[in-house]
């Protein structure tokens, strides 16, 4: 009965979704970058129109490095002349960013309960660098929520490996092959699973032969799922398949990505290239609500303070479950101490690592809230700062209409 009641709470969270999105989605402008991006999905629609004659879209700009599946929708979407372009690109836009609150929810539902998946959605549904975006950043948004459901079936894959079932194979090829479609980076998605598989191996299988066959095992039913994302990538990236060095060009230009553009950081105006390491850890601890950091803070003290209950949930969860999430955290914030790329526009262009933090929030959360079960005063001040933090940052977001992605 409590499952289904959280259940239900999940689904009427999505209903005021949708109906947000219904009311509001012609109260946004245009992004800076708005205009050129749905000019190179008018320019691939041509170059499929004109049977692959008018390469145009491949000389325009720099956007032959990033694959068109949103923007050819759009294109697509423009001919049924039924809203303004623009309308029509946020609508479109926030469509995918609901896409990726529901495969938060799945994801937080799967390692945990349907309580979880409830916390998890609301985690990000209070997240203005989500909700607030998700009508303008037509292509971080979408990206975004493509790779939050190449995580979801990653996790799915993990579960069932060696023995991959073909409907998840095919589900997860089509999450990674639209996230190719959108970015190069979209092969995380990939770095992921194959990082995901081989830790996998290590818990599934004992002996270095008996894991290699899981390894073998595991690629031949996973096979569909490489061979069709391939041929969305293609379809909506088709630059990236015309030479065999495409893909290692465009990944050149963004590890060097630089240009002559400002950003600030501690109240310091930076240039992008000079940005320090820990550039997006600021921003993320500066854009994330309360409540969120609520969470992730709750699940780093219950694991110190409580090691027992959280070995128990681990092997409740189950590391094979859990590890898809721990690393779609920790690559991509790795990666960006590592590397120390250009950045700028706060956490814009790693928008993606919202949904899996979100999740461990959720989980966070939800771990407290069993931690203090057998306390009921100690379990009313949880729902009450939650409930508190949760609302100031309603209120803000409700109040900063509808330029919630300042916030």
């Amino acid at each position: 009965m409590t499952t289904k009641i959280f259940r239900v709470a999940s689904y009427s969270v999505i209903a005021m979704l949708v109906i947000f999105i219904l009311l509001t989605f012609r109260n946004y402008g245009i992004s800076n970058d708005e205009e050129v991006q749905h000019v190179y999905g008018r320019l691939l629609l041509d170059f499929y129109q004109s049977g692959f004659q008018d390469q145009s879209a491949f000389h325009y700009k720099n956007l032959y490095l990033y694959g068109g599946f949103f923007d050819l929708m759009a294109a697509l979407l423009e001919k049924g002349d039924v809203l303004w372009v623009w309308d029509m690109r946020h609508l479109l836009s926030a469509g995918f960013g609901l896409i990726g609150l529901i495969a938060v929810c799945k994801i937080a539902t799967t390692l945990g309960s349907a309580r979880t998946g409830l916390i998890a959605l609301l985690m990000l549904s209070l997240t203005a660098a989500w909700t607030g975006t998700m009508f303008t950043h037509t292509k971080d948004i979408p990206f975004a929520t493509c790779m939050a459901w190449a995580l979801y079936y990653t996790i799915q894959a993990c579960r069932f490996a060696p023995k991959i079932p073909l409907q998840i194979s095919l589900k997860l090829g089509v999450a990674v092959g639209c996230a190719l479609g959108l970015r190069i980076g979209g092969g995380f998605a990939v770095i992921y699973l194959l990082l995901s598989l081989l830790i996998a191996s290590v818990f599934m299988a004992n002996g270095v032969t008996a894991r290699l066959q899981f390894l073998a095992k595991s690629s031949w039913t996973l096979l569909p799922a490489a061979l069709i994302s391939f041929a969305l990538m293609a379809i909506f990236w088709p630059w990236g398949v015309m030479s065999p060095d495409h893909p290692a060009e465009a990944i050149k230009a963004f590890s060097n990505f630089s240009f002559n553009m400002l950003t600030i950081d501690h109240g310091m105006v930076t240039r992008i290239g000079e940005v320090p390491r820990t550039y997006l850890l600021h921003y993320l601890w500066v854009r994330l609500p309360e409540v969120f950091l609520l969470g992730l803070l709750s699940i780093g003290l219950i694991s110190f303070a409580n090691f027992q209950h959280m070995r128990q949930q681990l092997v409740t969860i189950g590391w094979v479950a859990l590890t898809p999430l721990l690393i779609a955290i920790v690559f991509p914030l790795a990666f960006v101490l590592i590397t120390k790329p250009a950045l700028y526009n706060g956490v814009r262009h790693f928008t993606f690592v919202l949904p899996p933090l979100a999740v461990l929030a959720g989980i966070g959360i939800d771990q407290a809230w069993k931690v203090f079960e057998t306390s009921k005063p100690k379990l009313i001040a949880l729902g009450v700062v939650c409930f508190v933090l949760a609302l100031s940052t309603l209120v803000e977001l409700i109040q900063l209409h509808p330029y919630e992605y300042i916030f």
